[in-house]
């Protein structure tokens, strides 16, 4: 089964994608701050990583930054989601190795393709 880190500083919305991903077989685990996703992450490497940018203390663009200068970018498949619909960000995260960028709000089978697709090249 696959492993999900959603790391969502909104409970709400931590919770909607947690119940969402279970529905569809994910296995979920939660962060809510960049700084709890890197433990986790350390702790029990994820399948794939979903990450808000805007967290509390450490965002979402050094904990890019941190699994990058670690190599597990590679390895680990992140898919930025934020509400923040700015091409120039979108571009500066896949310059940066992310997977994909989702921007909310968004269709949840839009991001269960993502999901997929993520791991299915994780594969190859």
């Amino acid at each position: 089964m696959a492993r999900v880190l959603v790391v969502e500083d909104e409970p709400d919305i931590s919770m909607m994608l947690r119940v969402m991903l279970e529905m569809r077989g994910f296995e979920v685990t939660a962060a809510g701050s960049g700084e709890e996703a890197l433990t986790s992450i350390e702790d029990n490497m994820p399948s794939v990583l979903l990450l808000d940018l805007r967290l509390p203390g450490i965002d979402g663009w050094e904990v890019i930054d941190r699994l990058r200068d670690r190599d597990l970018l590679a390895s680990l498949p992140v898919i930025v989601v934020s509400a923040h619909a700015s091409p120039g960000r979108q571009e500066q995260a896949l310059a940066a190795g992310c997977y994909a960028y989702l921007t909310k709000p968004f269709r949840a089978q839009e991001l269960v393709e993502l999901l997929e697709g993520a791991l299915q090249d994780g594969k190859e």
